[in-house]
């Protein structure tokens, strides 16, 4: 009798612990990490049907955009492109220094 009061003492103590071992990991989980508390926070819902007619009404403002800019972006281009010619030409200059610094200077 004994060992049979001992076995369903011993299981009522396992299953006490499990209990007790699942508790405070949930709670654990709930106040957060060790890193700190869980943030509070906001529920977004995407309503990716909606993609379709955004993604087409951004692509014409993109376009629009690029349109307006474009003069703009040509002309920041072709000052690129003379920087890089200015530079070499620095590194490796042909001819004499006057020429070089007239060049520089306009």
């Amino acid at each position: 009798m004994s060992k049979r009061l001992f076995a369903v003492v011993l299981l009522m103590l396992s299953a006490a612990t499990l209990a007790f071992g699942q508790g405070g990991a949930v709670k654990s989980t709930a106040q957060g990490t060790a890193n700190g508390p869980v943030p509070s926070g906001k529920i977004a819902i995407i309503d990716s049907r909606a993609f379709g007619e955004g993604i087409s009404e951004m692509k014409k403002q993109l376009d629009k955009l690029e349109t307006v800019f474009q003069p703009r972006y040509k002309e920041l281009e072709g000052m690129q492109n003379q920087l890089v010619t200015l530079d070499s030409e620095l590194k490796n200059p042909k001819g004499d220094q006057k020429t070089l610094r007239r060049r520089l200077i306009r």
